[in-house]
């Protein structure tokens, strides 16, 4: 008998995989294009495609790893709208990564491509998963210190 996932077993594993993906294999990638030196990445016309796929890689990386960071903190000063916040930094970081991706994967000499579009759709999520973890935090706060002053 296969066992079910909780809903925030699954955001974490999901959230785990995107860290992985933009962590590790990008990082790979981009290090194996690197040592073979190859044309597709280090041609004097792919500076473009080279600069994009290493903020795809910088971005999905290190929003995923605060995301992680910031979900371990929540659940431990008791933040209540966590997995909605999570879900924000999630795809967040899933579009900003992917989005700097694909544009390299796709660029040429000089423009980007079409795929870059995503990179501002995750910026502004990100921007929004700051301030509601900011409110939410504060929120808690206030509530914590409401009950200390009960107790006295």
């Amino acid at each position: 008998m296969r066992r079910k996932f909780k809903r925030s077993e699954l955001f974490l594993l999901i959230l785990c995989f995107s860290f992985l993906l933009f962590c590790a294999l990008t990082g790979v990638a981009l290090e194996v294009l690197l040592a073979y030196k190859s044309s597709f990445l280090l041609g004097p016309q792919n500076e473009t495609r080279r600069l994009l796929l290493r903020l795809g890689h910088a971005h999905g990386s290190l929003v995923s790893l605060f995301t992680l960071v910031w979900l371990s903190l929540a659940r431990q000063i008791n933040v209540k709208s966590t997995s909605k916040i999570g879900r924000l930094y999630l795809l967040s970081a899933v579009l900003m990564g992917s989005g700097f991706c694909l544009a390299g994967l796709t660029a040429n000499e000089r423009d980007p491509g079409v795929v870059i579009f995503l990179v501002p759709i995750g910026a502004a999520l990100l921007l929004l998963s700051f301030l509601l973890s900011a409110q939410a935090s504060y929120r808690a706060y206030r509530e914590d210190r409401k009950e200390e002053n009960e107790d006295i």
